[in-house]
């Protein structure tokens, strides 16, 4: 990690394909989550993302989850990008 553009602290989560699915409101959860747990103030939220299914900015799902996140974290500002397949 030193020398690379990478700073602070790395989660790194693990699912059970089966018994916990991938949802947009899980990821905002767990994001939540983690962002409270790291005990910074948050001000603003940059968001990267492939757009796969439970990622797709366009889908109504997605946009609430990262609606609610934002008013959860209480952000100034929020930014959602999703950038070509393979590359979040």
């Amino acid at each position: 990690m030193k020398g690379s553009f990478y700073r602070g602290q790395v989660n790194i989560g693990l699912k059970d394909p089966i018994f916990e699915s991938s949802t947009p409101m899980r990821h905002a959860a767990e994001l939540y989550d983690i962002l409270i747990n790291s005990q910074q103030g948050h001000h603003y939220l940059l968001v990267y993302t492939d757009g796969g299914s439970d990622h797709q900015l366009r889908f109504l799902q997605v946009q609430l989850s990262w609606i609610c996140l934002f008013l959860a974290l209480d952000l100034d500002y929020f930014v959602a990008v999703r950038t070509p397949p393979g590359h979040s």
